[in-house]
């Protein structure tokens, strides 16, 4: 019995110690290569570089909200959002010049996901990425394009009015059978001068559960063996 005793909390301890396991489905997948559909407020699509994105045209959106909703989702715990961000042209940033700031957000059924803004253009510019504005953070002067995953991917250049690619991932905790992404603008200024656009756009449902490890399962299995060396010593001793 006193081994018994022994074996039974290592076991549970085994078994309720382990490694997270994350399981992910891919539940809207787009490149825009074969354009956008309804599931897009403004579907619009543009080439630029022979790249295809989401845009009203090859410099992009102006000031605006574009909606993707999505429905009938799996049950789950999380959704992780990625996205390739263009800023296109002259995006100022915090400013000072263009006039003021150009803010873009991306928010998840209301509630933000990223506040921040970036800049392309120079001079007295800078961005606050890869910081998030107040309220959401402290906001930051960093030099343009801080951050930028690749820079001319549309062909502008990497002057002023080039053009960089910001590429995102987040996982935020989420159980809705539907999910509405605003993707807003809020530049100062129109398309040809300052524009966004997006691509290779994936949403996944999230679940996680707990596995134990080679390790616990090496605990368990010496757990066993000492029970039944302890139990084999008792009865050896009750025979004798």
């Amino acid at each position: 019995m006193k081994a018994l005793k022994i074996m039974i909390p290592l076991l549970l301890v085994a078994l309720g110690v382990g490694v997270v396991s994350v399981q992910a489905a891919v539940v809207y997948s787009n490149d825009f290569s074969g354009g956008a559909g309804g599931e897009w407020s403004t579907p619009q699509t543009a080439t630029a570089n022979g790249e295809n994105f989401l845009g009203a045209s090859a410099s992009g959106f102006g000031n605006m909200t574009n909606t993707l909703s999505l429905s009938s989702l799996p049950s789950h715990e999380a959704i992780s959002i990625s996205f390739d961000l263009y800023v296109i042209n002259s995006m100022d940033g915090n400013g000072p010049e263009g006039g003021a700031g150009d803010p873009w957000q991306l928010t998840a059924d209301g509630t933000s996901v990223i506040y921040t803004n970036f800049a392309n253009y120079t001079g007295l510019n800078s961005q606050a990425y890869p910081n998030e504005l107040p309220p959401y953070g402290s906001g930051g002067s960093f030099a343009p394009r801080t951050g930028a995953y690749a820079n001319g991917h549309l062909g502008y250049g990497s002057g002023d009015f080039g053009d960089a690619t910001y590429r995102f991932s987040f996982t935020i905790p989420h159980t809705a059978a539907t999910l509405t992404l605003n993707y807003i603008s809020s530049q100062n200024q129109s398309p040809g001068d300052e524009g966004w656009g997006l691509d290779n756009v994936v949403v996944q449902t999230v679940n996680y559960s707990s596995i134990p490890t080679l390790s616990e399962w090496g605990i368990v299995f010496m757990s066993l063996l000492l029970a039944g060396s302890g139990l084999w010593m008792m009865r050896r001793r009750q025979m004798s």
